[in-house]
This record gives structure tokens, sequence and C-alpha cells, in this order.
């Protein structure tokens, strides 16, 4: 479409109320007319309505009937979705206004580079996509490569870090052994202790049965002191059956005389020496008692 009419009839006002409202091309607010608030554009597509309105009080834009407040730099992607119309960018540096072209500017991509010629050619025919595409497989393979290399190197570093423990498996049977040489010496250990047990309870025994021997010899001595005091018993039990007899003997001679009274009470008082003399002297009981029985006699 090409806009024609007479000089300051309105056609680069028409332009760049397309650019601004398109492309925000129009910065401030130089576009703003002497006494008013705000600027207004509004374009109608086949399918789409879109617009602009900016002033002191802020910044908004129209598709159809939604409004999008608060708009900052640029022109929202709702719009140019809507609008099919937006600014191609080659890279950071370059950038082209396509639908759109100002008063006495050269036809399109004239005055280009081929560089720049090249870039926007290959992205109208969707040929940037691939360049993409094949940028990001590079970048990944790049990536991809350099990972591996680490990856190399990490695995060369950690297996000279293992050589270290080349040494394991002796060490394990080392261990191994160790641990059987221990559990001998546990139960080694146990043994003596229940050695060590045993010998004090034999020694405590041992006591114990030198303790009851010599209470047994104090017992034997008992014995022989009661044996030999039945044997005295067994004399002295004599000697009264020798009183006894001695007893019936003045008895009968009890009216004789007085002389044979007093013998035979001497007699009896002998007798009751006798009886209280200790063991020794039983021996010689025969010899006093045959002494007084002389004596009698004589007289």
């Amino acid at each position: 479409m090409c806009v024609v009419g007479p000089t300051d009839s309105g056609k680069s006002s028409i332009v760049r109320a397309l650019r601004w409202a398109l492309y925000d091309s129009l910065r401030g607010t130089r576009h703003i007319r002497n006494g008013q608030h705000t600027a207004k554009v509004v374009l109608g597509f086949p399918d789409v309505v879109v617009g602009r309105v900016k002033g002191k009080e802020g910044n908004r834009y129209r598709v159809n009937d939604s409004w999008l407040d608060s708009v900052g730099v640029g022109v929202p992607p709702e719009v140019s979705k809507a609008s099919k119309i937006s600014v191609l960018s080659a890279d950071k540096d370059v950038e082209l206004e396509l639908n759109v072209s100002q008063q006495l500017h050269p036809a399109f991509m004239v005055m280009e580079s081929d560089s720049v010629k090249a870039k926007f050619v290959n992205m109208l025919t969707g040929g940037h996509v691939f360049d993409a595409a094949v940028r990001e497989t590079n970048r990944l393979l790049k990536d991809h490569e350099s990972k591996r290399q680490q990856t190399v190197m990490l695995l060369e570093s950690n297996q000279a870090s293992l050589k270290r423990f080349d040494h394991l498996d002796d060490r394990e049977q080392k261990l191994k052994t160790l641990k059987l040489w221990m559990e001998r010496l546990t139960t080694v250990t146990n043994l003596m202790v229940m050695i060590q047990d045993s010998v004090s309870v034999l020694e405590s025994t041992k006591k114990q049965m030198t303790s009851v021997a010599s209470r047994l010899t104090n017992v034997s001595g008992v014995v022989d002191y009661v044996q030999s005091r039945i044997e005295r018993m067994e004399h002295l039990t004599q000697v009264k059956v020798i009183l006894d007899v001695f007893r019936d003997i003045g008895g009968q001679y009890a009216g004789v005389s007085y002389k044979s009274a007093s013998i035979s009470h001497e007699i009896e008082e002998l007798g009751k020496s006798l009886a209280a003399l200790p063991d020794p002297m039983c021996d010689r009981c025969g010899q006093v008692i045959g002494a007084i029985i002389r004596k009698r006699h004589l007289h």
C-alpha cells in the first residue's frame, strides 16, 4: 500500500502513527498535540482491532475489547501476535521494520550489506530456525565434549587415586587372619580366667582341708583323752568292787572289837582316798590294800 498526497497533507503523520502503534518507534511526548493530554491510534485489520493510548496518565494497548495497562518499553507480544506485524531482528545491532517504510527511504534491502541481506532473507524463508537449531546443537555438542573431557580427566584422576588401594585385598586377608587370632586369643583368655578361678577354688579347698585336718587332729586327741578316761573309769570300777568287798568284811566283823572297827574305818578312808587319786596311783592300789590286809591279820 502507498500513501500519496500533496506536501503537508499528513502522509508522514500516518506513517509515524503506524510506527508508533506497531513498533513503539517514538519516545517521550512529542507525538502528543499541543493542548492535548493523550495520543491515540486505532488500527483496524480484517479480523482484529489493535490500538494504543498514551499520555501523562500511562501507556495502554488494546486488542479488540481487551486492554493491556501499565506497559513499559516495547510493544506487548499480544499486540504483535494479533496484528502479525513486528520488528525483525537479524541480531542485536540490526533491526528491520518490514511492513512500514518512511518517506525517502530506499527500496527494501537495497542499501544493506550482503551479510545483513543474507540474515534477513534467511529469516524470511525460515532458515534462521535451522540455523538456531544448528547453533544450539553445536553448543550442546561442545558442552558434551567439554563434559566428556572433564569426565575422562576425572576418571584418570580417580584411577590414579585408586592405585593407592591396590593392597586392600592383602590387607583384607591379613585382617581376616588377625580376626581369627583375636577369636583364639579371646578363647585362651577365657580359659585362663577359668583356670585362675579353679586355682582360687583349689587354694580355698586346700585351706579348708588343712583346717579340717587340724580339727581332726584335735578330735583324735579328744578321742585319746576320752579313751584314757574310759580306761580310768574301768580301774576305778575295780577299786570300788574291792571296796565293796571290804565293806562286806567290815560289816561281818563289826562287833569284834573297837580295834577292828577302827581298822574297818581306816580301810574305808583309804578306799575313799584311793577313789580320789589320779590314774597313775591306781597301779599302787593293790599294794596298799595288801598292806592293810596284812596289818589287819597281824593284829
